[in-house]
């Protein structure tokens, strides 16, 4: 009886540890999905800076 117990615990405790992989895993993917669409963010918010700059540039030299 006390083997039948043991033998429960054990497989429940497989159970619990794989579902923490699971999340470990998909949780460190997330990270990265947002790290990249961080830089992605960091990329564009640059190139509208220079599209700003050249549009001012631009009306300047038109009206001078």
């Amino acid at each position: 009886m006390a083997q039948l117990n043991l033998k429960m615990q054990f497989q429940s405790f497989d159970k619990v540890s794989k579902k923490f992989e699971y999340i470990r895993k998909t949780g460190g993917k997330l990270g990265r999905q947002f790290d990249d669409n961080l830089k992605s963010l960091k990329k564009l918010d640059g190139q509208l800076k220079q599209v700003g700059i050249t549009l001012k540039n631009m009306a300047n030299s038109e009206s001078g």
